[in-house]
């Protein structure tokens, strides 16, 4: 036979429309799964039923072999076959929520119950050992605890069915039915688990997904209005001054650039929430040009970024405009230099440098923080360190993170840009 039809490879077919896995599957019998990864147990009308199916089948089993006609008997049988379904229905639901070494202890419990209608079956009460197998198949037992227990009760009702006369096939059946029905529901009940534990996981990576949100959001709206609010301050303090010189015009121009700022932002807010924004380098460094000579420092820029693949634009981007913003902020620098080339992007300046004494890269600020995260991503690192200018060096340089402890930049008082006062 060809390989072919054997090896099949079918789709799995559209759920059914009644199917809401939104709200947790359902399994028969144990109950609903919750999106968390839990088993509700059915609540009072699934335990009715779980009760009445047991004791239905519990009637069944000991009216075909009640073997006395005395009254007493016969009421002491109806009340044990309420007992022994009310503790089958129970069952399940208990061997769920005991730890895994107390489940063998309930399922001893529910085998030894059965003895209590000896007076009415004798050597045939090994036939509601059916409903102690199904109790083991449910337990989660390992696959060999469950075939060992299976053997066992199987032998034991094998030797009941020998001990009351019966030869020949009669001695197998019922070993027979109490095997397969073990099997059969422990079966069932590691698919339930699967579930439970798929929607655990479900429920995880939806958590995740939220978190992530958030972190991109709060990662986005730092780098937006961190460099945004930065620039607004530094062209209303440069329109106050040349307010102070009777310099109308060149004032109502940083106001209008004040305003520009302003409403960019607003729109940068906005496409962020949206989770549409992205940023380039070549934007950043036009932009970059003009807060900085507003804020009288001398901006050393390249004349082209083609050198950069056009991939890794938009990171770059990310790094000069938060290495300008902490030019601004705290570096009380005259130059700004700016690099980019095919595996380097940096931003130094001669202003107050890098701090006295070296700190763990956790103590960055949320700004370099975000920024090496989008760099792991996108296989580049983010290192930080003294420029040749004197100043403050922030780089990022294509290649994976190496482990190495960083100085903060601008001295401990840099080292959270969202603390500390525009320049």
């Amino acid at each position: 036979m060809s390989s072919k039809l054997i090896d099949l490879e079918v789709p799995v077919p559209e759920p059914p429309a009644d199917l809401d896995l939104r709200s947790g599957p359902r399994i028969p019998i144990l109950g609903n799964v919750t999106p968390s990864g839990t088993i509700v147990f059915g609540g009072g009308r699934r335990s009715i039923v779980r009760f009445i199916a047991v004791l239905v089948s519990l009637s069944f089993v000991v009216s075909a072999d009640i073997r006395s006609d005395e009254p007493w008997l016969i009421a002491y049988a109806s009340v044990m076959v309420v007992v022994v379904a009310a503790a089958g229905s129970l069952a399940a639901v208990i061997t769920w929520r005991v730890p895994r070494r107390l489940r063998l202890v309930v399922c001893a419990c529910y085998l030894a119950l059965a003895f209590a209608m000896w007076p009415v079956l004798q050597w045939n009460v090994c036939i509601l050992w059916i409903f102690a197998a199904i109790v083991v198949g449910v337990s989660m037992f390992t696959t060999a605890m469950t075939g060992v227990l299976t053997v066992v009760i199987a032998a034991l009702a094998f030797a009941f069915q020998y001990a009351n006369g019966e030869r020949g096939v009669e001695l197998v059946w019922l070993p027979s039915i109490i095997a397969s029905v073990s099997l059969m529901m422990s079966a069932f009940s590691r698919q339930a688990a699967s579930i439970v534990q798929l929607q655990q996981t479900r429920h995880e990576l939806a958590q995740l997904a939220v978190a992530e949100e958030r972190g991109r959001v709060a990662r986005d709206m730092h780098d937006i209005l961190g460099h945004s609010l930065t620039a607004i301050a530094v062209k209303a303090e440069l329109a106050g001054m040349l307010i102070d010189t009777d310099d109308g015009g060149k004032a109502r121009e940083e106001a209008a650039a004040v305003e520009q700022l302003a409403r960019a932002a607003l729109a940068d807010v906005r496409t962020t929430v949206a989770g549409y924004r992205g940023t380039s380098v070549a934007a950043e460094l036009a932009n970059a040009r003009s807060v900085l000579t507003s804020a009288g420092i001398e901006a050393e820029f390249p004349a082209t970024v083609e050198a950069l693949p056009a991939a890794d634009r938009e990171l770059a981007g990310w790094l000069v405009r938060e290495g300008v913003t902490n030019v601004l902020r705290h570096s009380n620098a005259r130059i700004c230099r700016i690099l980019v080339e095919a595996d380097r992007v940096e931003v130094a300046d001669d202003g107050r440098g890098q701090g006295s004494g070296p700190t763990p890269q956790s103590s960055l600020g949320n700004g370099l923080r975000g920024l090496r995260e989008r760099a792991e991503t996108a296989g580049w690192r983010v290192e930080t360190g003294s420029s040749e200018l004197g100043g403050f060096r922030l780089s990022l340089l294509r290649g994976p993170t190496e482990l190495s402890v960083e100085s903060e930049p601008y001295g401990r008082d840099g080292a959270n840009d969202d603390q500390a006062e525009p320049a």
